[in-house]
């Protein structure tokens, strides 16, 4: 199965969004991964940046045309998607 970018939160059941990514991030290096947490962005970042290897980060208070206008570019860009 094949994705062209990745939307995850980071608080899920039995495995969190981080690990998840990096588990996605080890088999695809440029498939973008953007997460969405009630987790403030200074506690996580090094975690998500990081070993998650996020492209973004939205809070769950997130701006919906934010958050679909900034994955519409990132397919655009890496997939050369036209929408």
């Amino acid at each position: 199965m094949s994705f062209h970018s990745c939307l995850l939160d980071i608080m899920m059941p039995r495995m969190n969004g981080i690990d998840l990514g990096e588990r996605i991030r080890s088999r695809d290096s440029q498939i973008p991964i953007f997460y969405l947490s009630g987790e403030d962005l200074a506690l996580v970042s090094a975690e998500v940046f990081g070993r998650g290897g996020a492209n973004g980060y939205f809070p769950k208070t997130f701006n919906l045309r934010e958050l679909t206008g900034r994955l519409q570019a990132s397919l655009i860009y890496t997939n050369n998607y036209i929408l």
